[in-house]
C-alpha cells in the first residue's frame, strides 16, 4: 500500500507547478488487523474496512516523513505550494477523536518548514482542517494561480 519511492519527483523535476499537502499524513496503513505487526498493537488502530488496518503516527515517524517531503520539495524546479492544514490532517485527525494528535501534526509542520530550503516552495499555514470546504477552496485557488503563472 505504499506509495513508492517516486512519490513527487515527477512534477518536482519536470517543472510542474504543484499544490501540495499531507493528507493522511498520520496514518500507517496495513491489511487485515491480524496483519498488524507487533510494534504497533498499542497504538491507536482505526478498521478502515475489514481488509484495512489504520494505525496512528507518532512524534518520530511525522518527523522522519517531513524530512522525506521536504527533500522531495527541494527538488521543485518550478514555483510549488505547499499547505498545512492547522485544524487535522485526516478524516480522523480532529477535535474530539481519540485519534487526534495536534502533537504530532505541529511535529510534522515543524519538521517539513525546517527542511523545506526551495525558494520556489512556498508553506501556507491553513487554518483549516484538510477535509474542509473551505481548505479544498483555498487550494483550488493556489494550484490556479501558478497555472497562470506558468503561461
Amino acid at each position: 500500500m505504499a506509495a513508492g519511492t517516486g512519490r513527487l519527483d515527477a512534477a518536482a523535476l519536470n517543472g510542474v507547478p504543484q499544490v501540495v499537502s499531507v493528507g493522511a499524513a498520520d496514518m500507517i496503513t496495513f491489511g487485515e488487523r491480524e496483519s498488524l505487526p507487533e510494534k504497533y498493537k498499542d497504538r491507536v488502530v482505526y478498521m478502515h474496512n475489514p481488509a484495512i488496518t489504520v494505525v496512528k503516527s507518532n512524534i518520530e515517524e511525522n518527523v522522519t516523513f517531513g524530512i522525506k517531503v521536504g527533500e522531495k520539495l527541494n527538488q521543485c524546479k518550478n514555483n510549488a505550494v505547499l499547505l498545512l492544514p492547522l485544524q487535522g490532517i485526516s478524516m480522523n485527525d480532529k477535535v474530539g477523536s481519540e485519534y487526534y494528535g495536534p502533537r504530532e501534526d505541529q511535529a510534522l509542520f515543524i519538521t517539513l518548514k525546517k527542511v523545506i530550503n526551495n525558494p520556489l516552495v512556498e508553506v501556507i499555514d491553513v487554518d483549516a482542517h484538510i477535509n474542509d470546504e473551505a481548505f479544498a477552496i483555498f487550494a483550488a485557488r493556489k494550484l490556479v494561480a501558478l497555472m497562470e503563472m506558468k503561461k
